[in-house]
């Protein structure tokens, strides 16, 4: 077994969500409750990744990829200190604040493309 092939099978990763975020400085997106294994491409301009029960975070440049393998909280942001603006749990968005605050982030977080590939066949 190939080193990718082990991590994805010790990270119990049997299916697939993309996300796909596009937005101006500064925004923060936190995931409550992450899964097993995530994969975070920067595709273009820089983010940050801070796990909750960490406070350190990892600067992130067009080009980089990150594995995340915590289970718990994390929070994706730029700037690093970025207020938390969008809470996502399960499959739902929740914006942190008011109505008004709702609107502006609609594009936010979009539902994912692509959902449930089926995982390593064993």
């Amino acid at each position: 077994m190939d080193v990718l092939s082990d991590l994805l099978h010790r990270a119990r990763a049997q299916t697939a969500l993309v996300r796909q975020l596009v937005q101006r400085p500064p925004w923060s997106l936190t995931f409550a409750d992450a899964p097993p294994l995530t994969v975070v491409a920067t595709l273009g301009g820089h983010a940050s990744i801070r796990l909750d029960d960490d406070a350190a975070s990892v600067h992130l440049a067009a080009g980089d990829i990150a594995l995340i393998s915590a289970t718990g909280r994390y929070t994706i942001a730029d700037p690093p200190s970025a207020p938390p603006q969008v809470v996502i749990q399960g499959q739902q968005k929740y914006v942190v604040g008011g109505r008004e605050e709702a609107a502006a982030h609609r594009s936010l977080a979009p539902a994912p493309t692509a959902t449930a590939y089926p995982g390593p066949r064993s």
